[in-house]
């Protein structure tokens, strides 16, 4: 939920977190599955407990977080500039990429 407060997210880790813990299961399978789905709740605790990690997520979506987290700067305090300076990042991206594409090399 976008409003849920940090006590909500910390209670709903920690009853997947008993869920899905994978010590608490016996046959190897269900095992490895368990562990793949904690490690993404534990992931996902990751992000969402901490403030500015879930201006990211809910700015840029989970595919573009560690594009966002790497722009990230004390000075980008709301999602505007957040939003504003990572547009300015692939703006230049896309530049660069373009410049090199059009660059010749060699000779006629």
């Amino acid at each position: 939920e976008p409003d849920a407060t940090g006590d909500d997210i910390k209670r709903a880790f920690r009853r997947l977190s008993l869920t899905y813990h994978p010590d608490r299961r016996l046959d190897a399978t269900e095992k490895r599955e368990a562990a793949s789905r904690w490690l993404k709740i534990a992931s996902a605790y990751d992000v969402l407990s901490d403030e500015r990690k879930r201006m990211v997520y809910d700015e840029l979506g989970y595919g573009l977080l560690e594009d966002g987290l790497a722009i990230l700067t004390p000075e980008m305090n709301t999602a505007a500039k957040l939003r504003k300076n990572f547009e300015k990042t692939q703006y230049r991206a896309r530049e660069r990429e373009h410049e090199a594409r059009m660059r010749m090399n060699g000779s006629f």
